[in-house]
């Protein structure tokens, strides 16, 4: 007995993206993967840059080391690296005024010589 027309088109479909699927895998994995190397901060995106300025300056608090940071910050290769800092601290003080990461970004953006009032608070100033 024969398969009718709309099951053996159904298992031709269904044999196509099984094997699709496991073609596509094997090329990307083992074939011809991605591999990215000397990727550099400046190549990331808009938010993993903002990311990345957030690791900055956790790990500057933690080590205090200014020079490295500067250096970490200048690595994203931004031209606006002040206003966008700046920008970055400010957005936190005004979204989450008692978070840790406010507080990072602040101390950052000051060891940096960048300044405004709303940092007050954050290093021992008054408002």
């Amino acid at each position: 007995m024969t398969p009718s027309p709309f099951k053996r088109a159904l298992l031709v479909f269904l044999a196509g993206i099984v094997l699709g699927a496991g073609l596509g895998l094997y090329l990307g994995w083992v074939a011809v993967p991605v591999r990215l190397v000397d990727v550099v901060p400046g190549d990331l995106e808009a938010p993993f840059q903002e990311d990345y300025l957030r690791l900055i300056a956790a790990t500057y608090q933690m080590d205090g080391n200014q020079a490295l940071a500067q250096s970490r910050v200048l690595s994203l290769n931004r031209s606006d690296w002040r206003g966008w800092i700046l920008q970055e601290a400010v957005d936190a003080v005004l979204t989450d005024p008692a978070g840790l990461e406010t507080r990072q970004l602040v101390l950052l953006a000051d060891a940096l010589g960048i300044e405004s009032p709303a940092f007050a608070p954050y290093l021992g100033g008054q408002p």
